[in-house]
């Protein structure tokens, strides 16, 4: 039961929201921040960068160009904590492939 509803005549027989409800149960509603590849129009892309956030680009300017997360967000207009995932989901790997890479090329 939402706060709404304590002073509601109805509050014993509802089955479903009412407006006012409704409106407090999404007020923290966010829309989707990415744009899919599909839902691109045509010639969208062209001039934004980076229009589609991929896990590349994150990791991109994290390794390569040794920006800080919180710079990253701003850059690609993205949340710090959803960067931080990204990473801690592909650090492991990089460092496998790197330790990998440097023990092939000692033999």
């Amino acid at each position: 039961m939402s706060p709404l509803c304590t002073n509601c005549p109805k509050k014993n027989s509802c089955r479903e929201l009412c407006k006012e409800n409704e409106a407090f149960t999404n007020q923290d509603h966010v829309r989707r921040r990415e744009k899919l590849l599909h839902d691109l129009e045509p010639g969208e892309q062209a001039g934004k960068w980076p229009t589609i956030i991929t896990s590349e680009a994150v990791l991109k300017l994290y390794f390569a160009d040794k920006k800080k997360q919180v710079e990253i967000a701003e850059i690609l207009n993205i949340s710090q904590p959803y960067i931080s995932n990204i990473i801690k989901k592909y650090k492991p790997i990089i460092i496998k492939n790197i330790k990998k890479s440097v023990i092939s090329g000692r033999r």
